[in-house]
């Protein structure tokens, strides 16, 4: 397990603090919306650091798993992920009005899918913790949900779209800073246990 923790701690912190300052920049966006002359440029930002970030999380994931893991369980992971992306692409196509449905919702939503994804792959490396594995699907889970109905969400303006994404993003660093926390004191409680 100190392999599987090396890979990660750091990336886990480093994710949060992303998405932590994510909700950040997307709540300036918001403030920056407010003004009618500036509205398309707010959710313009919004939009490019939401998939800017999204973007770097996976390719920093991969390289993480790639460091720690076989190439199997990096070829399962990238083939979930992908196969994730490809379908909630494709249901964003087929909804009939997709003027009323913003694009930085469907983002937003990717977030959680992949903290979901994230969260089943930590829950596999600690199943032998089962309070833990249970928290992290848990976490995992409700992230992936709660992204699901924040990006089916329609006839919602691009302002309310912007102010949700940036609590949701807020609230989902939150959970992984705190997963980050837990996981390090039971990590920390096995090396010395093992000492």
């Amino acid at each position: 397990m100190s392999s599987a923790w090396k890979g990660g701690s750091p990336s886990l912190i480093a994710y949060g603090v992303l998405t932590v300052v994510l909700g950040m920049l997307l709540s300036v966006c918001g403030t920056v919306m407010t003004k009618p002359i500036t509205e398309e440029l707010g959710y313009l930002l919004a939009e490019v650091f939401t998939g800017f970030c999204l973007l770097v999380a996976s390719v920093f994931a991969g390289m993480m798993r790639a460091r720690g893991e076989s190439t199997r369980n990096i070829a399962i992971y990238l083939g979930a992920w992908t196969a994730s992306v490809v379908l909630w692409f494709v249901c964003w196509l087929l909804q009939p009005a997709r003027d009323e449905s913003p694009l930085l919702l469907s983002l937003t939503g990717l977030h959680g899918l992949f903290w979901g994804l994230w969260c089943v792959g930590l829950a596999l490396q600690f199943r032998a913790l089962k309070a833990r594995a249970a928290m992290l699907c848990l976490f995992g889970g409700s992230m992936c949900s709660a992204g699901i109905l924040l990006a089916t969400r329609t006839g919602i303006s691009r302002l309310a779209a912007v102010t949700a994404a940036a609590c949701f993003m807020l609230l989902l660093g939150t959970q992984i800073l705190f997963t980050a926390i837990v996981l390090h004191r039971e990590f920390a409680k096995k090396k010395v246990l093992a000492a």
